[in-house]
């Protein structure tokens, strides 16, 4: 019986999403069902601030991660998103939240055919759904691919504890839900 052929989407990335696939050697999941990730140059200094410069370069030399340029008008969008934002957040810092408000304003660009972001933050999701952005996380598309027969899911739990032992935060109750989840328990 011949492989299930999947179509590969478009979609914007913030920072933290590529940062645990990175963490995790995980980076062929995003590319299973993405054709292309398209983040802006504040995602690139972020990856690279992490120690992710190499992976970055890479995967922008094979067209995987597109890097974009925000228009004057979507810059000035971009600092109101992000004031929406820090009134979420605990850091009430807007500039703390312009690299995922940034990615917002692509997502909304309708030429770039992104069906969604991926976000880790509680409040900038919040802000996303107020929005109408659709969205989802590293997490969820760990779970997407456990649910497919990609990977176990005891690989979706080894692959975020990884990443929590790497600095990202992964409480052990998000962990142990995302293990469920990928069972297909509820």
């Amino acid at each position: 019986m011949p492989a299930k052929s999947i179509i590969k989407i478009r979609a914007v990335s913030d920072t933290g999403p590529l940062l645990s696939a990175f963490q995790c050697g995980r980076i062929d999941i995003l590319k299973h069902f993405h054709e292309a990730i398209y983040i802006t140059h504040e995602q690139v200094a972020e990856l690279q601030g992490h120690g992710a410069g190499k992976e970055v370069d890479e995967l922008v030399k094979e067209g995987f991660l597109i890097v974009v340029s925000l228009s004057e008008g979507e810059e000035k969008e971009a600092l109101k998103v992000a004031e929406m934002i820090a009134g979420l957040a605990k850091d009430k810092d807007p500039k703390v939240h312009l690299p995922e408000a940034k990615a917002m304003m692509l997502t909304m660009r309708r030429e770039l055919g992104a069906r969604y972001i991926l976000l880790e933050e509680r409040p900038a999701r919040i802000v996303a759904a107020h929005l109408g952005l659709e969205y989802t996380g590293f997490v969820g598309v760990l779970i997407l691919a456990a649910q497919q027969g990609l990977i176990s899911p005891d690989e979706v739990k080894k692959a975020l504890e990884i990443c929590r032992r790497s600095g990202t935060f992964y409480s052990q109750r998000l962990i142990d839900e995302a293990l469920k989840k990928a069972r297909g328990e509820r």
